[in-house]
Protein backbone atom coordinates (compact mmCIF):
# COMPACT_ATOMS: atom_id res chain seq x y z
CA UNK A 1 0.00 0.00 0.00
CA UNK A 2 1.47 3.34 -0.99
CA UNK A 3 1.50 6.50 1.11
CA UNK A 4 -0.89 8.09 -1.39
CA UNK A 5 -3.41 5.24 -1.17
CA UNK A 6 -3.70 4.95 2.58
CA UNK A 7 -3.42 8.70 3.13
CA UNK A 8 -6.67 9.20 1.20
CA UNK A 9 -8.49 7.04 3.74
CA UNK A 10 -6.87 8.84 6.68
CA UNK A 11 -7.08 12.41 5.40
CA UNK A 12 -9.82 14.98 5.91
CA UNK A 13 -12.13 16.14 3.14
CA UNK A 14 -10.48 18.95 1.21
CA UNK A 15 -13.64 21.06 1.25
CA UNK A 16 -15.60 20.47 4.47
CA UNK A 17 -12.94 18.91 6.71
CA UNK A 18 -14.95 15.73 7.35
CA UNK A 19 -12.97 12.63 8.33
CA UNK A 20 -15.50 10.34 6.62
CA UNK A 21 -13.67 10.47 3.30
CA UNK A 22 -14.58 8.46 0.21
CA UNK A 23 -12.11 5.60 -0.27
CA UNK A 24 -11.29 6.68 -3.84
CA UNK A 25 -11.40 10.43 -3.17
CA UNK A 26 -12.08 12.89 -5.97
CA UNK A 27 -10.15 12.80 -9.25
CA UNK A 28 -9.19 16.37 -10.16
CA UNK A 29 -8.36 17.08 -13.82
CA UNK A 30 -6.82 20.28 -15.15
CA UNK A 31 -5.99 20.99 -18.80
CA UNK A 32 -2.30 21.87 -19.11
CA UNK A 33 -1.76 22.06 -22.86
CA UNK A 34 -3.08 21.48 -26.35
CA UNK A 35 -1.52 20.39 -29.60
CA UNK A 36 -2.91 20.45 -33.13
CA UNK A 37 -2.23 17.81 -35.77
CA UNK A 38 -3.00 18.10 -39.46
CA UNK A 39 -4.28 14.94 -41.15
CA UNK A 40 -4.52 15.82 -44.84
CA UNK A 41 -6.46 19.02 -44.27
CA UNK A 42 -8.39 17.76 -41.23
CA UNK A 43 -7.13 19.38 -38.04
CA UNK A 44 -7.25 17.39 -34.81
CA UNK A 45 -7.01 19.11 -31.42
CA UNK A 46 -5.66 17.11 -28.48
CA UNK A 47 -5.89 18.45 -24.92
CA UNK A 48 -3.52 17.17 -22.26
CA UNK A 49 -4.55 16.95 -18.61
CA UNK A 50 -2.82 16.63 -15.27
CA UNK A 51 -4.76 14.57 -12.74
CA UNK A 52 -4.58 14.13 -8.99
CA UNK A 53 -6.60 12.02 -6.56
CA UNK A 54 -7.73 14.23 -3.65
CA UNK A 55 -9.38 13.22 -0.34
CA UNK A 56 -13.06 14.12 -0.34
CA UNK A 57 -16.20 12.96 1.46
CA UNK A 58 -18.99 11.42 -0.62
CA UNK A 59 -21.16 14.55 -0.41
CA UNK A 60 -18.43 16.98 -1.53
CA UNK A 61 -17.25 14.57 -4.22
CA UNK A 62 -20.79 14.50 -5.63
CA UNK A 63 -20.90 18.31 -5.47
CA UNK A 64 -17.62 18.60 -7.39
CA UNK A 65 -18.81 16.16 -10.06
CA UNK A 66 -22.16 17.94 -10.49
CA UNK A 67 -20.34 21.30 -10.75
CA UNK A 68 -18.14 19.88 -13.52
CA UNK A 69 -21.20 18.65 -15.40
CA UNK A 70 -23.03 21.99 -15.20
CA UNK A 71 -19.82 23.87 -16.07
CA UNK A 72 -19.31 21.80 -19.24
CA UNK A 73 -22.98 22.25 -20.11
CA UNK A 74 -22.69 26.05 -19.76
CA UNK A 75 -19.63 26.08 -22.05
CA UNK A 76 -21.48 24.02 -24.67
CA UNK A 77 -24.42 26.42 -24.48
CA UNK A 78 -22.07 29.40 -24.91
CA UNK A 79 -20.66 27.77 -28.06
CA UNK A 80 -24.16 27.01 -29.35
CA UNK A 81 -25.33 30.58 -28.69
CA UNK A 82 -22.24 32.02 -30.37
CA UNK A 83 -22.75 29.80 -33.43
CA UNK A 84 -26.42 30.77 -33.80
CA UNK A 85 -25.52 34.44 -33.31
CA UNK A 86 -22.72 34.34 -35.90
CA UNK A 87 -24.84 32.55 -38.52
CA UNK A 88 -27.74 34.94 -37.86
CA UNK A 89 -25.48 37.95 -38.35
CA UNK A 90 -24.18 36.50 -41.63
CA UNK A 91 -27.73 36.04 -42.93
CA UNK A 92 -28.50 39.60 -41.84
CA UNK A 93 -25.42 41.00 -43.63
CA UNK A 94 -26.18 39.13 -46.84
CA UNK A 95 -29.86 40.14 -46.61
CA UNK A 96 -31.30 36.68 -46.04
CA UNK A 97 -34.97 36.13 -45.24
CA UNK A 98 -36.05 38.02 -42.10
CA UNK A 99 -37.69 34.91 -40.66
CA UNK A 100 -34.41 32.99 -40.97
CA UNK A 101 -31.91 35.44 -39.49
CA UNK A 102 -34.28 36.53 -36.71
CA UNK A 103 -34.89 32.84 -35.86
CA UNK A 104 -31.12 32.40 -35.43
CA UNK A 105 -30.03 35.81 -34.12
CA UNK A 106 -32.36 36.40 -31.18
CA UNK A 107 -32.33 32.87 -29.66
CA UNK A 108 -28.54 32.81 -30.13
CA UNK A 109 -28.19 36.09 -28.27
CA UNK A 110 -30.43 34.91 -25.42
CA UNK A 111 -28.65 31.54 -25.12
CA UNK A 112 -25.19 33.13 -25.20
CA UNK A 113 -26.00 35.79 -22.57
CA UNK A 114 -27.82 33.33 -20.30
CA UNK A 115 -25.12 30.66 -20.46
CA UNK A 116 -22.35 33.25 -19.93
CA UNK A 117 -24.10 34.51 -16.78
CA UNK A 118 -24.45 30.89 -15.59
CA UNK A 119 -20.78 30.18 -16.32
CA UNK A 120 -19.66 33.24 -14.34
CA UNK A 121 -22.04 32.37 -11.49
CA UNK A 122 -20.54 28.89 -11.24
CA UNK A 123 -17.07 30.34 -10.60
CA UNK A 124 -18.01 31.44 -7.09
CA UNK A 125 -20.00 28.41 -5.94
CA UNK A 126 -18.56 26.45 -2.97
CA UNK A 127 -18.74 23.25 -5.05
CA UNK A 128 -16.22 24.64 -7.55
CA UNK A 129 -13.20 22.29 -7.16
CA UNK A 130 -10.87 24.99 -8.51
CA UNK A 131 -11.36 26.93 -5.28
CA UNK A 132 -9.62 24.13 -3.37
CA UNK A 133 -7.08 22.58 -5.74
CA UNK A 134 -4.91 23.48 -8.73
CA UNK A 135 -1.77 22.64 -10.67
CA UNK A 136 0.79 25.42 -10.94
CA UNK A 137 1.07 26.21 -14.64
CA UNK A 138 4.86 26.64 -14.54
CA UNK A 139 6.11 24.02 -12.07
CA UNK A 140 3.17 21.60 -12.51
CA UNK A 141 3.21 21.09 -8.73
CA UNK A 142 -0.17 20.39 -7.13
CA UNK A 143 -1.51 22.88 -4.58
CA UNK A 144 -4.55 22.67 -2.30
CA UNK A 145 -6.48 25.13 -0.14
CA UNK A 146 -8.08 23.02 2.62
CA UNK A 147 -10.73 24.33 4.98
CA UNK A 148 -8.39 24.58 7.99
CA UNK A 149 -5.54 26.40 6.16
CA UNK A 150 -5.47 29.99 4.91
CA UNK A 151 -4.02 30.26 1.42
CA UNK A 152 -2.52 27.66 -0.91
CA UNK A 153 -0.14 24.92 0.24
CA UNK A 154 1.65 22.10 -1.57
CA UNK A 155 -0.45 18.95 -1.55
CA UNK A 156 2.48 16.84 -0.34
CA UNK A 157 3.08 19.23 2.57
CA UNK A 158 -0.59 19.12 3.56
CA UNK A 159 -0.56 15.29 3.56
CA UNK A 160 2.59 15.33 5.67
CA UNK A 161 1.05 17.79 8.12
CA UNK A 162 -2.15 15.80 8.61
CA UNK A 163 -0.42 12.42 8.83
CA UNK A 164 2.09 13.66 11.42
CA UNK A 165 -0.74 15.15 13.46
CA UNK A 166 -2.72 11.89 13.23
CA UNK A 167 0.32 9.81 14.23
CA UNK A 168 0.96 11.99 17.29
CA UNK A 169 -2.70 11.68 18.32
CA UNK A 170 -2.43 7.89 18.09
CA UNK A 171 0.78 7.81 20.13
CA UNK A 172 -0.26 10.19 22.91
CA UNK A 173 -4.00 9.50 22.94
CA UNK A 174 -4.82 5.99 21.65
CA UNK A 175 -8.47 6.33 22.75
CA UNK A 176 -8.88 9.29 20.35
CA UNK A 177 -8.14 6.97 17.44
CA UNK A 178 -10.17 3.87 18.33
CA UNK A 179 -11.91 3.76 14.96
CA UNK A 180 -8.90 4.83 12.88
CA UNK A 181 -6.11 2.57 11.55
CA UNK A 182 -3.10 3.19 13.80
CA UNK A 183 -0.26 1.54 11.92
CA UNK A 184 -0.27 3.38 8.56
CA UNK A 185 0.00 6.92 9.89
CA UNK A 186 2.54 5.87 12.57
CA UNK A 187 4.71 4.27 9.89
CA UNK A 188 4.29 7.37 7.74
CA UNK A 189 5.66 9.54 10.58
CA UNK A 190 8.59 7.19 11.26
CA UNK A 191 9.53 6.91 7.56
CA UNK A 192 9.19 10.63 7.05
CA UNK A 193 11.43 11.47 10.02
CA UNK A 194 13.96 8.85 8.87
CA UNK A 195 14.12 10.33 5.35
CA UNK A 196 14.63 13.84 6.77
Amino acid sequence: MTVQNFSLALMKCIRCGSENTDKDGYLYKQPVGMITQNYGGAVKFTTYYQTQQVPSCTKCKGGFQFWNFVNKLSILLICLGFTLLAVGILFLIFQGPVELWSFLLYPGLVIMIGSTVLWKYLRGLPSNPRLYMKFDKKSMEFYVRPKEIQGWVLYSEWIELIMEKRAREEIFCPLCSVNKPLLPSFLFLVLNLTIK
